[in-house]
């Protein structure tokens, strides 16, 4: 885009990049300075007492900061910097409802400075891909993905709860790689359900699989922002969702466009 100009500071980390940072906003006088990753955050914050009055710092938000917090000492850190550091900043944007909540609850965050707005997506661009690469995805009712296989996505339930439907000779492709697709595959054997659930691995192009499927399945334990919900929706899929912290209250009406389950309701 000819509109956005790109500055390599040529620093090996953010830390280092604190000077530069403040020197080319001394030179470019921006209105506006935007940051949208936790660490980028701290530090950008701390350039604010060297520049002009008259800038507005804003950050973005991308997770639920009080279930990543664990007690390890990098969480405390963490949960630290989030309560001294975001106050600072003249707006935080969540993605989602839930986001919102968590940084007034739990960082004592002001309401008025903390503002949602939804992830964006490109639907011509995806219908544009989901009519490529068709012969693979076909004959999979229900699908779903995490691109890392992570624990945090809590595909173990998910496969369990396929039990339930064991006998409708249903077939499922779950996409994504990772350490964890062993685990999985072992899981999925021992429930007899390797003639159901397939492991299709990693796919660039997953949308042809949506446009196939009639259900997409999420059972992450946390979201942010799930794109995936809204992706689902433009094809036409019901969501059925674990119910979790995340912004899947802020895209499913349980019984409109998909149903949000209990999430210890597993069978």
């Amino acid at each position: 885009n000819d509109s956005v100009r790109t500055v390599f500071l040529k620093k090996k980390s953010v830390k280092q990049s604190f000077f530069s940072i403040i020197s080319y906003c001394r030179k470019t006088q921006p209105e506006i300075i935007f940051s949208n990753q936790a660490h980028l955050n701290w530090i950008v914050i701390l350039t604010k007492p060297f520049l002009s009055s008259s800038t507005k710092f804003i950050c973005r938000q991308s997770n639920i900061a009080s279930v990543r917090v664990q007690k390890s000492f990098s969480s405390k850190v963490s949960t630290l910097l989030i309560q001294l550091l975001y106050p600072k900043y003249d707006l935080v944007i969540c993605q989602s409802t839930d986001m919102k909540k968590d940084l007034i609850e739990n960082y004592k965050l002001n309401e008025k400075s903390c503002k949602v707005i939804h992830n964006p997506i490109d639907v011509e661009k995806i219908y544009s891909l989901a009519n490529q690469d068709q012969e693979m995805s076909e004959g999979f009712q229900i699908i779903a993905v995490g691109s890392q296989l992570g624990k945090h996505k809590g595909f173990e339930r998910f496969i369990k709860s396929l039990t339930v439907i064991k006998e409708t000779k249903f077939k499922c492709a779950i996409l994504g790689e990772g350490s964890n697709r062993t685990n999985l595959q072992e899981l999925i054997d021992e429930l007899q359900l390797h003639n159901n659930v397939f492991l299709v691995g990693l796919k660039p192009n997953p949308y042809s699989y949506f446009k196939n499927a009639v259900i997409y399945g999420m059972s992450s334990f946390s979201e942010g922002f799930p794109n995936v919900l809204l992706e689902a929706g433009i094809f036409g899929l019901t969501s059925i969702c674990f119910d979790a912290p995340g912004g899947t209250s802020d895209i499913i009406t349980d019984g409109k466009n998909g149903f949000i389950v209990p999430s210890d309701d597993i069978l």
